[in-house]
This record gives structure tokens, sequence and C-alpha cells, in this order.
């Protein structure tokens, strides 16, 4: 199982945030991608996850699950052909959240989780490696 990060934030921000949320250890640093990495496109524009594919071997977006809080980026990524998880923990109205709410009954959207917490319960399959929301 790969595990990538990619934020629209500085990678500098990114970091900080991984270390404060302590998940750090468990993504390597050559995957941890943020907007200087893309520019001058970002989420959820096609050029700027085609580099994030290019840059991890990726050549079926299929294969890739996205977690994420913004419903622009869930619905980009699932134009794309990625599986979806919206987070629900971060509505706290900033960001993209300021212009359009989570909606967990998006079509675009395949799991609904409040916290990363549920994700073995909710997504053991990835553990399996096959896909069953």
């Amino acid at each position: 199982l790969k595990m990538v990060i990619f934020t629209n934030g500085p990678k500098k921000y990114a970091l900080r945030v991984m270390e404060q949320l302590e998940i750090t250890p468990y993504f390597d640093s050559e995957l941890i991608f943020a907007v200087e990495d893309v520019m001058p496109h970002c989420k959820p524009e096609l050029e700027a996850f085609q580099k994030i594919f290019d840059a991890t071997g990726v050549t079926d977006p299929s294969t890739s699950v996205m977690f994420e809080d913004s419903m622009k980026n869930i619905r980009g990524a699932k134009k794309l052909g990625m599986r979806t998880v919206l987070l629900l923990a971060s509505q706290d109205g900033s960001g993209d959240q300021s212009i359009e709410a989570p909606d967990p009954n998006d079509p675009a959207v395949d799991v609904v989780m409040a916290t990363t917490a549920e994700l073995k319960a909710k997504l053991a399959c990835l553990w399996e490696k096959e896909w069953r929301p």
C-alpha cells in the first residue's frame, strides 16, 4: 500500500500538520506533494493529479483512493476514476467549506468518515487490496 500526501498548501505547512497529527512516520518523504510540486496547477485540475500519478507510478487512477474534505477535490478525483472518501471531521467552515459544505450524499462520494480512526472499520478492504466500500 503506497500512501501519498497531496495538498494545495505549501509543503512546509503540510509537514507541520503531519507532525501535529503524528502521522509523519507513515509517509515516505518522497511521497509528500504540495502545491509547489504541481504548479502552475493545483487540485482538482487533471494536470496536478497527473504530475502526482507520474511521480508515483500510478497508471490506473481507479487503484487510488482520495481522502478529502473538499467537495470540488472529491469531484475532481472521481472524474479521474479515483475512489473517494469524504472526511467530515474538519467541518469548520473554512477553506473550500466556506464555498460549499461537504455533502455525504454527493454521487462522487464513495465512503464517508467522521475521522480517520474509522478507517479500518469502514475500509478494511484496503488491507485486502480490493475495493469494497
